[in-house]
């Protein structure tokens, strides 16, 4: 009976992430599916008088769906392919201003937006990734650095906003407030800090800092000068 039970948990453990990953995808595929299906209805109406038989198809669901998912995935890539061009660059700016101008919802496009770009890769001087002492002194925890700001005292002792994401669920967390001194920066990127919570730690290297390996002057000055001056404009 040990090994019978042996062998089912063992078999339930590699069943898990296949079946998790499945449904990730299948989801995705499916959110983009519906997204992109009004656009392959569009396409069967604008073509039925000519090609009927190619309007018929695109109605049947299943090429429908595999039509809407090419669609969408065409429209991402060339969405994605505009931010690159100035005349892009700046309908983007026209749009955010727009989102700007509507009540409610520019608070709701405006936080999601500062925080997707707070999450986007860092430059080669600045670690986004850091532990922090949470939820006691003795421990430590992975968290993102948002961006950083001054005390209100005069001082200049520098703040960081910290995102600390739930394990093995990311887009849930809390939001610390950490003195910048305080941070242990770590030399991962974005992707790995979010494999290492998907994982519940289980994707993590073999060595990994406790405590900070520097002097506060040495290892303040590169990130709060980048993130203060990236920070900076968006607030005046």
């Amino acid at each position: 009976m040990g090994k019978i039970q042996n062998n089912i948990a063992a078999g339930v453990l590699t069943l898990v992430p296949i079946v998790i990953t499945v449904w990730i995808v299948e989801f995705i595929v499916q959110t983009l599916i519906s997204i992109g299906r009004p656009l392959a209805l569009a396409l069967a109406l604008s073509v039925n008088a000519t090609w009927p038989a190619l309007a018929d198809l695109l109605r049947a669901d299943l090429f429908q769906s595999g039509v809407a998912l090419v669609l969408v995935l065409i429209g991402l890539y060339l969405l994605g392919a505009m931010t690159k061009v100035v005349i892009g660059r700046r309908l983007i700016a026209l749009f955010d201003r727009t989102m700007a101008r509507v009540p409610f919802v520019r608070s709701l496009y405006g936080s999601v937006r500062r925080m997707l770009e707070a999450f986007q890769a860092p430059t080669s001087d600045v670690q986004r990734v850091a532990l922090i002492r949470f939820p006691t002194p003795e421990m430590r925890t992975l968290g993102f650095v948002t961006r950083t700001f001054e005390t209100d005292d005069g001082s200049g002792r520098r703040l960081a906003a910290v995102y600390v994401p739930t394990a093995p669920n990311p887009t849930s967390g809390y939001v610390e407030i950490v003195p910048v001194d305080d941070l242990i920066m770590l030399d991962w990127s974005t992707d790995d800090a979010l494999q290492f919570v998907v994982s519940a730690g289980a994707s993590a290297p073999a060595t990994m800092p406790f405590d900070n390996p520097r002097p506060p002057a040495a290892r303040v000055g590169p990130l709060a000068a980048h993130l203060a001056a990236k920070d900076r404009p968006a607030a005046e």
